[in-house]
């Protein structure tokens, strides 16, 4: 939608040698390794002392230098590296240096607007100073250099789509002088905590008319435009950044990843934004105000009227119950959006996503809950004021929803639990039921990611490609064989003789149905006295030996004992 100017990130991959220094001796540099980086933005300087106009300048900073965020893990990481930039750009001491921290101070990240502005202060007071034995001509400062950062809001819109999943803020701005035309395009999702999932610049005036002509007519699509005020604008998009700013937000695959261009013009949209005059408070980030506008009343409400508009049920009362409850509480908690509202992404994003992957359900439970979630995805549909084309959306997008959400949720990469509980009988799918079962379970086969990070090599990889080694995590605890090899490997590694190998088998195996439930019984005592996991199942195992197997009240009795003070 919008030009760039300069050379962009194609300057950062040709990195030329770094010019001599001049000025002094060279400074410490916090992250040497990025010297070569450093020299090629100094060196480019001079395309920002080309460009025609302030708006071009500030397009260069974003393109050259806050599009190199792009490039690093952390925010934190990048303002380090800014920091070495305008140390480096303060030594060169150079007009087009000054000119590059001034830009930084007026467009660039919020975090080191200071020390480039007073970078910027130092270098235009000691230009055309002597240096050395020469005297470098002194070279003007662009005609436009006091317009960085200064521009004026015009109309703004705001475009939201028929769900109300995610919204565009145009704002039209002109620089100080009247002059050059532009806008700042913002996508915000609403259906994961309100953060800002694209930014755009419209450049040139014929594509800005054209834009704001198509979003008062609708475009993108089918949705809601208004004209709204320049306050309004501005509490959206700082609200916006401050959700995608927010380090608790939980992570998501199908979430919005910024992309490039997003991090190119962040700080150019702060600065905007900034730059209109606040005639309101700040608002509350979103997920705050959604939580505190859904109280636990509240989220009970919309349960019961969902269970009473559908009075037939599914067949399991308690776990459907709990289940729609999940859906208000990870609508809320995890996707930041009403409970009472749903899209396609939305629906996407919680049945294909969120809920798989936290969902702790036995098979039976999964089938009823695949009803449960096409019933709330048409019951809240309906009770909205989507057309026709919107319902029929989201019952398409249902369709495919609906076989994911069982696949993933019975995927022991994605919901690590679920073979622990896949077998429980409905009348055991009770919160302390699956509880209990995961407690007994895990003791008997730990689950993925707290089995000892073994790996060792395959003896005969299974067919030509496949890995040549395994990790014990890869196991399924819900297959017998699998436990049996975990188990194996597990108490080896652990010192275990090979003649009580096949007795911790047995005990593992014991555990795993709670038959006998003396077993459990057994292991939570000597657990309690501090026992560690490998020896408990060791020393059932020497029990078990024992015993006779065909007599299982003698194994009872010997369990009974295990774990108990000897009386004196």
């Amino acid at each position: 939608m919008g030009g760039r100017a300069g050379s962009g990130r194609a300057s950062r991959r040709g990195l030329p040698a770094q010019r001599p220094g001049r000025g002094g001796p060279s400074r410490r540099l916090r992250v040497p390794e990025a010297r070569a980086a450093y020299a090629a933005a100094i060196a480019d300087c001079a395309e920002l002392m080309a460009a025609a106009d302030a708006l071009d300048a500030e397009v260069w900073v974003a393109s050259n230098i806050s599009a190199m965020r792009s490039d690093v893990p952390t925010d934190e990481a990048f303002t380090v590296l800014l920091l070495d930039l305008i140390d480096e750009a303060e030594r060169d001491g150079r007009t087009g240096c000054a000119v590059l921290l001034t830009a930084i101070a007026a467009v660039g990240p919020r975090e080191v607007a200071g020390a480039a502005g007073a970078a910027a202060s130092r270098v235009t007071g000691r230009a055309g100073r002597r240096r050395g034995a020469a005297v470098e001509a002194e070279v003007p400062l662009p005609s436009w250099t006091g317009l960085l950062g200064k521009a004026t809001v015009g109309e703004c819109l705001l475009w939201t789509d028929e769900f109300g999943e995610y919204c565009h803020v145009f704002c039209e701005f002109a620089h100080a002088d009247g002059d050059r035309r532009h806008g700042l395009n913002v996508t915000i999702d609403l259906a994961f905590h309100g953060v800002v999932s694209a930014i755009a610049m419209v450049s040139q005036p014929a594509n800005l008319d054209r834009t704001m002509a198509g979003l008062r007519r609708g475009k993108p699509g089918r949705g809601r435009v208004e004209s709204i005020g320049a306050q309004r604008a501005r509490s959206l998009v700082l609200a916006a950044i401050e959700a995608s700013r927010d380090r608790e937000r939980p992570t998501l695959r199908s979430g919005p990843e910024p992309d490039e261009l997003c991090y190119t013009y962040l700080p150019l949209l702060t600065c905007r934004m900034l730059g209109v005059p606040a005639d309101e408070p700040a608002p509350q980030t979103a997920p705050a105000t959604l939580a505190e506008a859904w109280p636990t009343s509240r989220r009970t409400e919309l349960v019961e009227a969902f269970l009473a508009a559908h009075p037939r049920g599914w067949g399991h009362p308690a776990t459907d119950r709990m289940f729609a409850e999940r859906v208000v509480d990870a609508s809320i908690e995890v996707l930041g959006f009403p409970p009472d509202r749903i899209g396609p992404i939305i629906a996407t994003r919680l049945f294909g996503e969120v809920l798989p992957r936290t969902l702790i359900a036995p098979q039976v439970v999964l089938r009823s809950a695949r009803k449960v979630a096409m019933a709330w995805v048409a019951w809240v549909g309906a009770s909205g004021d989507l057309s026709w084309r919107a319902r029929l959306r989201l019952r398409r997008r249902m369709l495919l929803v609906r076989v994911v959400f069982e696949r993933m949720s019975r995927d022991r990469r994605v919901n690590p639990c679920f073979p622990y509980v896949a077998d429980l009988p409905a009348r055991r799918a009770g919160g302390d039921d699956i509880q209990a079962t995961l407690d007994r379970r895990w003791f008997a086969v730990p689950e993925p990611g707290r089995r000892g990070g073994i790996t060792f090599e395959r003896a005969d990889p299974e067919r030509r490609g496949s890995s040549v080694t395994i990790d014990v995590d890869d196991y399924d605890a819900a297959d017998p064989s699998h436990r049996k090899a975990l188990t194996t490997i597990d108490q080896a590694v652990h010192g275990t003789g090979q003649d009580l190998l096949p007795a911790c088998v047995a005990v593992v195996e014991q555990l795993w149905a709670d038959e006998p439930a003396h077993v459990w019984q057994a292991a939570g005592r000597l657990s309690a006295a501090g026992v560690p996991r490998q020896q408990v199942i060791r020393r059932l195992a020497a029990v078990w030996q024992r015993c006779d197997a065909a007599d299982p009240a003698e194994y009872a009795a010997a369990l009974e004992s295990v774990g108990r003070p000897v009386a004196r």
